[in-house]
């Protein structure tokens, strides 16, 4: 998609000016997953100071490497210093009159170093009352790093959907959200998009085809995260295709003893691959349902289809898509929702229904939603069923998100069936999208 353009970072962008302008000594930590931008991020804030820069990446995979590294970074010149202590104290000690700005990128291949920490640490207790370095740190996990230090701890997530959008404005209405539902909003996957192609040619050809960009993308991670990889495929499996992602469907749908599985499910979450939730409005404390999810939308597209992956059938992957985006609209939807009235959205069910949006508006009226992706022409019983639900649950407003259409007899009818359901056509949606500004509570 051409040069990265960048959106959404507004807060962020402000943290660093801020830690930059006290002129004290600062140490930032700039984390989140793979994608989310850290990178761009900084280089974003960093091109403004010009030389006052120094970008150091660890190099390889010995010690004298990461020497070089570091002496191209500050003089210029491989064989600049003698250790690597000599080097990190120049930049402390070149700071005690200017202000400088020194990064360290990959920092988990900085902590792996035997002694650098260390050394790191003693640095910043020598020099951090007479110097004025910001020392930025780049890594998708920070934990357990300088604990001991004032830090300003920056995590970048996924873009808020209005972003993503914008990111994506070289593709139609209907590719963007189709790109939105498989691939999600992190910008380091959106720009190795092709304008030029179709939403699904994308995606068959980054996404579902061996050796494409964003094919290994959930492989490489998986790995980066844990061991056994393949012990945990079944379950995680599981909790893409089972019926209702329960841990009783999952441990069926595994063939594992439930023991077995919520053990697996706690190491899943603590990997932040699984999240867990609870119906909308329910007492996590208290209930008994719950169900777990892929915060990703490329990990769950992956394992939905992990069959076809580990076959290299990318054909039968798109084969499956439609089906697949019926499921994840009401993700897009919850997110616009949140655009247009602000407040928090999830899914509330019980043993008759599932509403796949449920939550309060920035107003604190209760709200659902329901969507549709695929069909023909709706006719009445779409409403009927809404209205039936929206009675039943007392909400203050209810939605009706559609693609397909609706008869012109069934749009009329529906002030008339109940005032508090509205029809938003999907054209409307994404329009609503583009607009520079959401919700705002006065």
């Amino acid at each position: 998609m051409g040069e990265q353009r960048f959106f959404g970072r507004d807060k962020e962008m402000k943290d660093l000016q801020e830690c930059y302008e006290t002129g004290r000594f600062e140490l930032v930590r700039v984390s989140g997953a793979k994608g989310t931008g850290k990178r761009t991020l900084v280089r974003r804030f960093a091109k403004q100071y010009g030389n006052a820069v120094y970008w150091y990446s660890p190099a390889g995979l010995r010690a004298d490497e990461d020497l070089q590294a570091i002496g191209r970074c500050i003089e210029g010149k491989a064989d600049a210093f003698p250790d690597m202590e000599t080097a990190f104290r120049q930049m402390f000690i070149g700071s005690s009159r200017v202000r400088l700005i020194f990064v360290i990128d990959n920092c988990r291949l900085f902590r792996s170093r035997s002694g650098l920490v260390d050394m790191l640490h003693q640095l910043i207790r020598d020099y951090k009352k007479t110097c004025h370095l910001m020392l930025i740190l780049i890594d998708e996990d920070m934990e357990g790093l300088f604990e001991f230090a004032k830090t300003k701890d920056i995590e970048l997530g996924d873009l808020p959907v209005e972003h993503a959008m914008k990111l994506l404005s070289d593709f139609s209405p209907e590719d963007r959200a189709i790109l939105y539902m498989v691939i999600g909003t992190r910008p380091g996957r959106l720009v190795e998009l092709d304008p030029k192609l179709s939403a699904r040619d994308n995606i068959r050809e980054k996404v579902a085809s061996p050796g494409s960009d964003l094919y290994f993308d959930p492989r490489l991670h998986l790995s980066d995260i844990m061991r056994a990889r393949d012990s945990y495929l079944p379950q995680l499996y599981a909790i893409a295709t089972a019926r209702t992602s329960s841990m009783k469907d999952i441990s069926d749908a595994a063939g594992w003893p439930p023991a077995t599985v919520n053990s697996n499910m706690n190491r899943l979450m603590e990997m932040k691959l699984v999240e867990k939730h609870y119906p909308y409005g329910e007492d996590p404390e208290t209930t008994n349902r719950t169900r777990y999810r892929f915060p990703d939308p490329l990990m769950r597209f992956y394992f939905t289809n992990l069959i076809y992956y580990e076959r290299k059938e990318p054909e039968k992957i798109m084969a499956g898509l439609n089906a697949y985006l019926e499921k994840r609209f009401p993700d897009l939807a919850a997110d616009y929702l949140r655009f247009r009235f602000g407040g928090e959205y999830g899914i509330w069910w019980n043993f008759k229904y599932d509403i796949p949006v449920a939550g309060r508006d920035g107003d604190g009226k209760s709200l659902i939603a329901f969507t549709r992706w695929n069909g023909d022409v709706a006719k009445g019983e779409d409403l009927n069923m809404v209205r039936r639900v929206r009675r039943s649950r007392n909400s203050d407003r209810c939605f009706l998100i559609y693609k397909p259409g609706y008869t012109f007899e069934c749009v009329r009818r529906s002030p008339k069936i109940d005032d508090r359901v509205e029809l938003v056509r999907f054209d409307y949606m994404m329009e609503d999208l583009e607009k520079e500004e959401g919700f705002r509570k006065d």
